[in-house]
């Protein structure tokens, strides 16, 4: 990866965790479960990343699985309300 891409898919991961973080203020708000209203939020998300040309580098950030299983899960685990 050339720096330039290393830096659009940092600020495509901070972007999607402020998203993150301002949906889960309104859906606390509405009183919305969170699990379904990330969904929601993320088929905005992606419908918007197809049509608005500013959001098209979203399509191209991937996840790999080990950084979903050595970032996201430790955090997961210790949560008292999630039971893996």
């Amino acid at each position: 990866m050339e720096p330039n891409a290393i830096l659009i898919t940092q600020i495509g991961i901070l972007a999607l965790l402020l998203v993150a973080c301002f949906a889960a203020i309104a859906l606390k708000r509405l009183k919305l479960p969170y699990t379904v209203g990330l969904v929601i939020v993320g088929l905005i998300v992606g419908w918007l990343a197809q049509n608005v040309e500013t959001l098209r580098p979203l399509q191209n950030l991937t996840l790999s699985p080990d950084l979903i299983l050595f970032v996201f899960v430790p955090f997961a685990n210790n949560n008292p309300f999630i039971q893996i």
